[in-house]
């Protein structure tokens, strides 16, 4: 089948490489072209997954091979640029998150997509998990019945007893740390699965010796009135400082209530239903390390569909302003010791 999309990805770092793999498994997509500041970085990119062209600079790629989309993978800082170059070109745009160091940046991000009719979509695939999809499909069918409880709990040793950020050693210098960069996720998992966001209290700590940031958070989201008049509250606990139970770092520990029953995975790719008549449904999806490359996968496929059937992204540019008010409120709580109401 040949690709009936033509696609340029920007940044040649950690997360890049995922993406990548992602879009060797997408035939109605192929990415033609790289940009790195690095060009060694975009060499051995193109290399490895058969990219014929490199760029050090993406205004030249992005005229020079005019894609039909780009694929953003560098930091917060350069995605507005990235994305403004984009949208005048009228080249469709798929970005990292965190979309942006604030609110109002992000706002004028949307804004400008939508000035120029580009399609938008943040690249927010937590929600694309295999054990999170089958849990919305079970929400879906009723099995819970109404929802009033969720919670993730998550360990992942990034800060202690030394810093362990491998391809992101940048972690060390950021101020907004583990809700930022990480803990949005959840937040945007727990949208995907609960509803919106009313109202967030959070607390932060900085356990690890050396990064600016924070690396232990907990905090509570409390969500809109669902369909049976049930409000849920959610519960992130969540650090880089402590040992993780389970062998595999990127494993969620995520239980969700409801008055019919309750779902429980552990991160072996297992959804536990457990029911109120005492039995128990096992649904097998994928183990952690497949499910979290399948992931990225899910979500690009999401993308590319989406723009060749002219649909509305899941986690469009406008919907992840949501995932972000709900993150600057987490910050915004821990600083006055307060609930905030978004």
């Amino acid at each position: 089948m040949k690709p009936m999309l033509k696609g340029a990805l920007i940044g040649c770092g950690h997360i890049a490489n995922y993406q990548m793999e992602a879009w060797s498994k997408i035939p109605e997509a192929e990415i033609v072209a790289v940009c790195d500041l690095i060009e060694e970085k975009a060499e051995k990119m193109a290399a490895e997954f058969g990219v014929g062209k490199i760029y050090t600079d993406y205004l030249k790629m992005l005229d020079q091979t005019s894609p039909d989309f780009v694929d953003i993978a560098t930091r917060p800082a350069s995605h507005f640029e990235l994305i403004r170059a984009a949208a005048e070109r009228g080249i469709a745009v798929l970005c990292q998150k965190p979309l942006a160091a604030s609110l109002d940046e992000a706002r004028e991000m949307v804004k400008t997509c939508e000035k120029h009719s580009v399609p938008f979509m943040v690249n927010e695939n937590w929600r694309f998990r295999p054990w999170f999809r089958e849990m919305r499909r079970l929400l879906d069918e009723g099995k819970v019945g109404a929802s009033y409880f969720a919670r993730f709990i998550r360990r992942n040793q990034r800060t202690l007893p030394e810093p362990r950020f491998g391809g992101q050693p940048y972690f060390v210098e950021m101020p907004k740390l583990v809700i930022y960069e990480s803990g949005i996720h959840y937040i945007d998992t727990f949208r995907f699965l609960l509803g919106e966001i009313e109202s967030v209290y959070c607390q932060t700590k900085r356990i690890g010796p050396i990064q600016a940031g924070e690396d232990l958070a907990v905090f509570i989201l409390n969500f809109a009135p669902n369909e049976s008049g049930e409000s849920p509250l959610g519960l992130v606990d969540y650090n880089w400082c402590s040992q993780p139970e389970y062998e595999y770092s990127l494993a969620d520990d995520f239980r969700l209530e409801g008055r019919e029953g309750t779902m429980v995975t552990k991160g072996d790719g297992v959804v536990h239903l457990l029911r109120n008549d005492g039995k128990t449904d096992s649904i097998e999806t994928l183990d952690a390390p497949a499910g979290y490359k399948e992931s990225f996968r899910a979500t690009q496929a999401h993308f590319a569909h989406s723009l060749l059937e002219q649909g509305e992204f899941e986690t469009g540019g406008r919907d992840n302003l949501k995932t972000l008010a709900a993150v600057f409120a987490a910050y915004q709580s821990a600083e006055k010791k307060q609930l905030i109401t978004l």
